[in-house]
């Protein structure tokens, strides 16, 4: 039936059913891949490539900059890309003007940067804003140059003039504090004692933004405000027009106002308008307030002051389509802003700022219809490449506004390095574009217009197209219910997705479990991945319409910031409130295919599942931990930990859990012979793992060690200052050599300052540098480490090719083997943040690592001198190094928590009756899971015992192995990623067990260990019992 809807919607929708094809031909890049995150960056075409080689491989692009021929062809090809710019938004290079930047942002950042902002100080705006230029801050020093203009006239020293002779910058040398900016002595404003502009000052630039802005536009703020612009941040509701008939989203005029929700608002509205200072008048407001359109006043009058309102054509986090008929409105003076109580309308000339960067990728912009005078767009947002490259839209008749300070090479005509003089270039262009263009990616742009109206047809087919697959979509995802009948999705929209004009290819929505808790956006992005389905999730640099959604005061992102909470982490839920949410966005190659995809995925991962309690109040059948726990608490301390050294020792060392799974496991490795030999099988002799008294001869930084059967005195604290201690076991012991690779499992190890000895020791670094996980190429776990202490050598091998041997001990760059000389042997990359030094292992193991993984690699190694601090460290010791590991020095988790995870991920229960419980065989395989489960946690410590209930690591603080003299810190849970999804013995993906410990667990079991002193270990157990007081003087 549901196929049968979706089939129904192609039908009878402008769903282009010809993308399919396409999907195999022009985007081949992305098969089986489920991408959407359109509105982030869309994709680019095979043909569009293609297509751009052919242009580079057959002509030759030189420096523009230059005049050879090579430099006039690229001349000719920016500008002939220029106007393919503008007649796609169906307008001319009479009517605008192409800045090009480096994307939307880069548009943004110059706009502000180079706008006529006026209210720093009231004298500040010199005979520049009658002429319709921008002052241009100055300095302290005096120049001795004299300038004439064209027509011959004689600037002061003070003055600048561009190539048309206008005066761009007159500055007062004995002004002070002004921030660099001219001033004129007087321009009839009446301004506070300080010659600053007062808030309500008609000379005071106004900077007004809707709430529902990219952080980008936000930005803009703190320049405008630097030059004292008064900045208003608005909604949508607070937009008031104030003409007799009032244009609705489609430019028609209904009787009745429609922006403005506060019904006495109408009222009083249309009764009279409002005064600039928020008192209703019945006086009416039919002048219109200066535009560029209107001409430039006489040097007697007052100086034009200029103000700018910003909005997105769409928004970025609800996809809500913002009117476009407000251009003409706010230019027109037909609109107040309704704030704080007060209506913002002062005099000046209104200037329009469109950010079309999420508007304009799948949806035509007419700007015709439509003229802003500012217009910021990105083009890979459009045709997904190039990237880096976006452009600043300027009407015409604003172009004489626009004046920057910095000036870099190409965008003057003159300049005198002994003396501060400079001609910007007449050319708008010309003198905002900085130095060299990317004139290739310029060129670029050519092909991904061609390929966008190829094979998207127009873009009122592709926003038809678009739109289709978004509402279906919100429509399944608003119909979703729990069994219990609560809904599964919260939908982020101020429209009903009926209306293709009023609403984008954008659905954000948060997920609810079935006892109407959140779920967490990193939880579904995690699972989305495993299935390879790309969203986005967080708060898309929009926190206006994130916090307005999501119900979030000031307070509360503060609060959050507090806790550590940041733009762009896994932080997704803060007291069970979440901080961001999830966003699916659609292209002109996107297929219904994509859609039904993604709304299955989340019916099968988060509709009916049980709730953590109730999946808890299940699991009662033990598995491991056949009795409850009974903490002892202390003291008599030494009583009973003889007690429960006793109760270990006078049975056989309980097997580990992979014993008890009758399967060939990978052989354990015992590199101790029978302790009191006094000698460690790889040749020398050591205190702490010999017990022979004498030194450690080699070269290997051993600090102690552990093995399989060793016991643990866990401590956990109590909430009366008292602390409980339970007893395990170490039931296994593997380490991980190269990092993301299968484990190698031993029986004893000896233990360095960062660690396992050789624990993630090495890494394996893409052809771009970064550290491969099994994230990226899940085939790492293919590849089987050991680790020789007698032979100094580690082992790598995989099925079917050759094994690789690589040494353990560290040579110099000079000693290395003869087809590195000459070239670098150390490689940086980051590993969880932090910056990382690595020494590459050679050629050999490079090609090794390149046929296994099918992809270029090469194998890199810890650099030895390399210091990486934990960020967590225990209290009073912060010397804590990490080797490649993530978190931690060293990974624990129970045998308990384990075989309990895997019934709950089973849904075995104790309420099966006999009949149902399974046969010997079917059990064997449950152990084999839990077995599958061990391998897939990764953790270097595996610990059991018969009073060891589920999951209770959590409560540890401090481990201590007496026999061993060795205590542990634990530092906190662990948190798990996508990785525990990946079969290890297969390679391949699949949505448990991260769907289930997810639900069950939030995303962390296990935990994250470093060494203590034992001192501080007795120390602190001691004083928390009241056996002993110690103070230190």
């Amino acid at each position: 039936e549901a196929t049968r809807q979706w089939q129904v919607m192609a039908v009878h929708t402008a769903y282009n059913e010809d993308i399919r094809k396409l999907r195999e031909t022009e985007f081949s890049h992305v098969a089986g891949i489920t991408y959407l995150d359109h509105a982030g960056a869309t994709l680019y075409a095979k043909s569009q490539l293609e297509a751009h080689y052919r242009d580079l491989t057959a002509n030759l692009y030189g420096n523009p900059h230059s005049q050879n021929p090579s430099s006039r062809l690229t001349t000719d090809a920016v500008d002939y890309v220029r106007d393919l710019v503008l007649r796609h938004f169906n307008t001319s290079s009479g009517e605008y003007e192409v800045v090009f930047t480096s994307g939307c942002t880069g548009a943004l950042r110059l706009l502000g940067e180079s706008f006529p902002w006026s209210g720093w100080d009231c004298k500040s705006r010199a005979a520049t804003n009658q002429v319709g230029s921008r002052s241009f801050p100055g300095s302290g020093g005096k120049s001795s140059l004299q300038v004439a203009d064209q027509q011959g006239r004689r600037l002061s020293e003070h003055s600048v003039a561009d190539s048309r002779g206008e005066v761009v910058y007159t500055r007062n040398p004995e002004a002070v504090g002004d921030g660099g900016r001219g001033r004129l002595a007087d321009d009839g404003c009446e301004c506070s004692s300080d010659g600053r502009c007062v808030l309500d000052c008609d000379c005071s630039s106004v900077f007004c933004y809707l709430e529902d802005n990219h952080t980008s536009v936000v930005g803009m703020r703190e320049v405008a405000a630097r030059y004292g612009a008064r900045i208003v941040c608005t909604t949508e509701h607070e937009v008031v027009l104030t003409d007799d008939q009032l244009r609705d989203t489609r430019g028609n005029y209904p009787a009745t106002r429609i922006h403005g929700k506060n019904t006495q608002e109408t009222q009083l509205l249309a009764n009279g308008s409002v005064n600039g200072v928020g008192e209703y008048s019945t006086e009416s407001h039919t002048e219109t307030p200066p535009t560029s359109h209107s001409p430039s006043p006489s040097p007697q009058d007052k100086p034009e002051v200029h103000h700018l309102f910003a909005y997105p054509a769409q928004s970025n986090f609800s996809g809500r389509k913002y009117p476009l008929s407000w251009i003409e409105d706010i230019t027109a003076g037909r609109v107040h802003i309704a704030t704080a109580g007060s209506r913002l309308r002062p005099e000046g000339s209104w200037k329009v700022l469109l950010d079309a960067a999420a508007f304009v990728s799948t949806n035509p912009l007419d700007l015709s219809r439509h003229p802003a005078h500012f217009v910021a767009i990105s083009f890979y947002k459009m045709f997904g490449f190039p990237t880096g490259l976006g452009a600043l839209l300027v009407r015409s008749d604003c172009a004489s506004l626009l004046h920057k300070s910095y000036y870099g090479g190409g965008t003057v005509a003159a300049t005198i390095s002994r003396e501060r003089f400079h001609l910007p270039r007449a050319e708008l262009h010309s003198r905002l574009e900085d130095g060299t263009l990317p004139f290739l990616g310029i060129v670029a742009l050519r092909h991904g217009f061609d390929a966008l109206q190829r094979l998207g047809r127009s873009m009122e087919d592709i926003s038809r197209h678009t739109f289709a697959l978004a509402r279906r979509v919100h429509h399944c995802l608003s119909q979703l219910r729990h069994g219990n009948g609560r809904p599964v999705c919260i939908l982020y929209s101020d429209t009903d997705f009926e209306d293709r004009q009023t609403q984008g290819a954008i659905v954000n929505f948060n997920l609810l479990r079935a006892d109407g808790q959140f779920v967490g956006y990193s939880e579904v992005d995690k699972l989305a991945c495993v299935q390879d389905i790309h969203l986005r999730t967080g708060c898309f640099c929009n926190t206006g319409a994130c916090m307005r959604f999501l119900g979030l005061s000031s307070e509360r992102v503060k609060a959050n910031v507090e806790a550590g909470h940041a733009c762009g982490d896994n932080v997704d839920l803060v007291d069970g409130y979440p901080t961001g949410s999830i966003r699916v966005s659609f292209g002109y190659m996107s297929t219904l295919e994509d859609a039904q995809k993604f709304v299955r995925f989340i019916e099968q991962s988060f509709v009916g599942k049980k709730t953590p309690k109730e999946q808890s109040a299940e699991l009662k059948k033990p598995t491991i931990a056949s009795q409850p726990l009974v903490p002892h608490t202390y003291p008599p301390l030494e009583e009973s930990l003889d007690s429960a050294r006793e109760k270990l020792d006078s049975k056989p060392a309980t097997q580990d859990i992979t014993s008890s799974l009758k399967r060939q496991e990978p052989k354990a490795v015992s590199l101790f012979p029978v302790e009191g030999t006094g000698s460690m099988s790889c040749g020398c002799t050591c205190t702490t793992c010999g017990g022979c008294g004498e030194p450690c001869t080699c070269l290997l930084p051993v600090c102690g060690c552990l093995g399989v059967g060793d016991v643990i005195e866990a401590w956990s604290p109590g909430h009366d200052g008292t602390y409980s201690c339970s007893t395990a076991r170490l039931e296994k012991v593997s380490l991980y050599p190269v990092k993301s690779c299968a484990a190698f499992q031993v029986s004893r190890w000896p233990l360095g300052s960062k660690g396992l000895l050789f624990d993630r020791e090495w890494m394996v670094l893409s052809e771009l540098g970064a550290c491969l996980s099994q994230k990226q190429e899940p085939r790492l776990c293919l590849v089987q480490p050991s680790v020789d202490l007698v032979a100094r050598k580690m082992t790598l091998r995989t099925r079917g090719w050759p094994s690789l041997e690589v040494p353990l001990d560290t040579e110099e760059p000079e000693k290395r083997e003869a087809g590195l000389r000459g070239q670098a042997v150390d490689h940086l990359t980051r590993i969880c943040g932090d910056r990382v030094q690595g020494l590459d292992c050679g050629e050999a193991a490079a090609q090794w690592m390149s046929h296994v993984l099918s992809r270029k690699c090469r194998l890199v190694r810890q650099s030895p001198g390399l210091q990486r601090k934990a960020r967590k460290q225990p209290a009073g010791n912060d010397s804590i190094s990490l080797s490649l590991a993530n978190e931690g020095q060293y990974l624990l988790i129970s045998s308990s928590s384990v075989a309990d995870f895997h019934r709950a991920m089973t849904g075995e229960t104790t309420s099966q009756p006999p009949s149902e419980r399974k046969g010997q065989e079917e059990e064997e395989e449950g152990r084999e899971g839990v077995w599958d489960l061990v391998e897939r946690f990764r953790s270097n410590l595996v610990v059991g015992g018969d009073d060891l209930q589920p999951y209770i690591e959590d409560s540890w603080e401090t481990l201590r192995l007496p026999s061993r003299d060795l205590s542990f810190k634990v530092t906190g849970r662990c948190s798990r990623c996508q990785m525990i999804s990946v079969d290890q013995r297969s390679a391949r993906r699949s949505p448990e067990p991260l769907q289930t410990l997810l639900a069950l667990r939030g995303n962390k079991v296990g935990g994250k260990l470093v060494p203590c002193s034992s001192h501080t270990f007795k120390e602190q157990i001691f004083r928390s019992l009241g056996v002993l007081n110690i103070s230190r003087g």
